[in-house]
C-alpha cells in the first residue's frame, strides 16, 4: 500500500513514519505541509492509496488539503484519512465533509490505530480484488458475452425463483409494517466472477439457474421468496419468525449444490456465502434498495469457509 503522511510537526512526522513503518508500511512519504503534499500527489504516476493529514498546519490547513485531494481524485481512490489532536465536533464535521474516510485523534493508541489501519489495508485490497475482477470482466465480456455480468437476468426454468423487479415491487406492496416484520438474506456465489469469465452466457445463467433452484428447494421451508439480483447474489425474503443460522443455511447449499459437480469445470463450482438475515423497522427511512443493498453486502462481507470451499472443488 502506498501511503503519504502531511504533518507540520518534524517530531511527530519521525513518530509517525516509525509507526507506520512498523506496521510493514515501506511505500512511504513524508510531507511537512499541505503545498509539498500537493506537489508529491500531482508528480506520482502512481497514485497514493491512503494519505494521512493533520489539521493544524500554517497557511494551508488539513481540511482545505483534503478538499483539494477529494477534488483531484473525485472518484475517491485514495483515502483520505485526518490524524489530529482536535476532537471537537466541528471539525470531524468539516473533515468528512472535505472528503475524509476516517478521524484519529492524537495521541495515538497504539490498539485503535493498528485497528484502524488494519481497516484500511482491507478497504485497499477489496478495490484491488474488484479492479482485477473488472480487468477479467471487461475482457470476457469482449470475447464470449452479450449479457453483463451485473444484469438480473432471472435464470431460467427455476420454479419459485422469481424476477428481481418483481421481488422489488412485492416488498413495496406488502406495506411498511410487514416488511419490517418479513427478513431479508442476501445469498452470494462468492466466485461468480470467475465462472462468468471462464463460461458463455447460457452456461453462466444454467450455474446460477442451479443456485438457485437449490436456494429454494432446500430452504422451502423457511417461507422464501428469492430473486436473483445480478452479479452472482440472489435476495431471499422470508416471512417466517425464526430462521436458520447463516452456517446453517450455507451449510445445507453448499451440500445440495455437490450433486452438480459433476456437470461443472473444476474451476466452475459455484461457492456460496449466506449473509446475516436483516430485519427493518416500521420507523426506519431507509428505502427497500437500501434494506436489498445491506443484505447482499452482510454476505459479500461473510468470512468464506475456505476449508469447506477447497474440499468441494478438489
Amino acid at each position: 500500500m502506498k501511503v503519504l503522511a502531511v504533518d507540520d510537526d518534524p517530531i511527530f512526522r519521525a513518530a509517525f513514519e516509525a509507526v507506520l513503518r512498523h506496521h510493514d508500511i515501506a511505500d512511504l512519504d513524508m510531507a511537512a505541509s499541505g503545498q509539498e503534499a500537493l506537489r508529491l500527489v500531482s508528480t506520482q504516476t502512481v497514485p497514493f492509496d491512503c494519505i494521512f493529514v493533520d489539521i493544524q498546519m500554517p497557511e494551508m490547513n488539513g481540511i482545505e488539503l483534503a478538499g483539494i485531494l477529494r477534488a483531484m481524485d473525485p472518484e475517491g481512490r485514495t483515502q483520505i484519512v485526518m490524524v489530529t489532536g482536535l476532537s471537537d465536533r466541528q471539525y470531524i464535521d468539516q473533515a468528512f465533509m472535505a472528503g475524509a474516510v476516517d478521524y484519529i485523534t492524537k495521541p495515538l493508541d497504539a490498539l485503535e490505530f493498528k485497528a484502524r489501519l488494519s481497516s484500511i489495508q482491507r478497504v485497499h485490497e477489496s478495490r484491488l480484488r474488484a479492479n482485477a475482477v473488472q480487468e477479467q470482466l471487461a475482457a470476457a465480456t469482449n470475447l464470449q458475452h452479450q449479457i453483463d455480468y451485473e444484469d438480473a437476468l432471472t435464470p431460467p426454468d427455476v420454479k419459485g425463483l422469481i424476477s428481481y423487479m418483481a421481488l422489488r415491487n412485492y416488498l413495496k406492496a406488502i406495506g411498511r409494517p410487514r416488511y419490517a416484520l418479513s427478513q431479508r438474506i442476501g445469498i452470494c456465489v462468492e466466485n461468480a466472477a470467475n465462472i462468468f469469465v471462464r463460461t458463455n452466457d447460457e452456461d453462466f445463467l444454467d450455474i446460477m439457474a442451479d443456485v438457485g433452484e437449490v436456494i429454494v428447494e432446500t430452504l422451502k421451508s423457511q417461507n422464501l421468496m428469492v430473486a436473483y439480483a445480478g452479479s452472482g447474489e440472489f435476495i431471499a425474503v422470508s416471512s417466517a419468525i425464526y430462521l436458520a443460522s447463516p452456517e446453517q443455511l450455507e451449510s445445507q447449499i453448499s451440500t445440495a449444490l455437490e450433486a452438480y459437480q459433476e456437470a461443472y469445470l473444476i474451476d466452475a463450482v459455484p461457492i456460496v456465502r449466506v449473509g446475516k438475515a436483516m430485519r427493518g423497522s416500521i420507523f426506519a427511512r431507509r428505502s427497500i434498495d437500501e434494506g436489498i443493498d445491506e443484505a447482499l453486502l452482510s454476505a459479500r462481507a461473510r468470512p468464506t469457509m475456505h476449508g469447506y470451499s477447497r474440499a468441494r472443488s478438489a
